[in-house]
């Protein structure tokens, strides 16, 4: 059986070959060899909609025994989708499983089996994402935390860690404002949300935000590629009560976009 569990000190408990493995995932003690567990780099145009494969590798750098395998991976959930996890060739063909659970930002992955088949070196696992729908051009690592490795005999196997990353590459500036994105919409800070993003821009002229009324809120300037954010502030720096507000994009040229903001304190 096998138990996923996000909390640092919750112990998660794998069969192999019998044996209970009791993987302690943050202090724990090895031997002084150790092997390798990295993550490959990927690169993505924006506005992709197809998945993005990142392998995840095993060096053995001194003949380390491994038959059993957990890690977590962190990633930018603004930019970034984990859409599954798959098996890799070298699990695969010692008979391995994977499981997974998602959380926001962070994937925990456990590989194991029920024998006592070694781990050789080579592809363990395949993490697939897809671009969110917030994502801009970037490079958005992808850290490697609390591995740990086990041996047939239960026995903890030291392990170092090399981090991937996922390079976003932009298509320039776009003609018009026919694919303007607004998100978070709604706009809820309390669920972590921290900027307000358009997504997708030309040239910009200004973004304004007003209220139902008509009462200007503030006017966005500044442009980062093809993006622009409104932090959920007025002029005077102000956080913005709940409720519904108007935005009017003007580009460069002269066209103008409305559309509605819903804030959810």
């Amino acid at each position: 059986m096998y138990q996923i569990n996000f909390k640092k000190r919750t112990l998660t408990h794998m069969i192999v070959g019998g044996l209970t493995i009791i993987l302690l995932g943050v202090v724990w003690v090895g031997n002084a060899n150790s092997c390798k567990i990295s993550a490959g780099k990927g690169t993505a145009t924006l506005g992709m909609t197809g998945e993005i494969p990142i392998p995840v590798n095993l060096n053995l750098e001194s003949g380390e025994r491994v038959a059993a395998i957990q890690l977590d991976v962190n990633f930018d959930a603004m930019s970034l989708r984990l859409y599954k996890v798959t098996i890799g060739s070298s699990a695969e063909k010692a008979e391995k499983e994977v499981k997974f659970s998602i959380r926001s930002d962070k994937v925990r992955i456990i590989i194991y089996g029920m024998n006592q088949n070694l781990i050789n070196e080579g592809r363990i696992a395949n993490l697939i994402f897809k671009l969110a729908n917030s994502a801009t051009y970037e490079e958005c690592p992808l850290k490697l935390n609390y591995v740990v490795s086990c041996d047939t005999a239960a026995a903890l196997v030291a392990s170092t860690t090399s981090d991937g990353s996922i390079t976003i590459i932009g298509q320039g500036l776009f003609k018009d404002l026919s694919q303007l994105k607004v998100y978070p919409n709604p706009f809820k800070p309390s669920s972590g949300h921290n900027s307000v993003l358009f997504m997708n821009l030309p040239e910009l002229d200004s973004i304004k935000v007003y209220t139902l009324t008509g009462e200007l809120v503030t006017e966005i300037e500044e442009q980062i590629g093809i993006r622009a954010e409104w932090n959920g502030k007025n002029d005077n720096g102000k956080e913005v009560a709940s409720g519904v507000y108007f935005y009017l994009v003007t580009s460069e040229k002269g066209e103008k976009k409305t559309g509605k903001i819903a804030v959810v304190k």
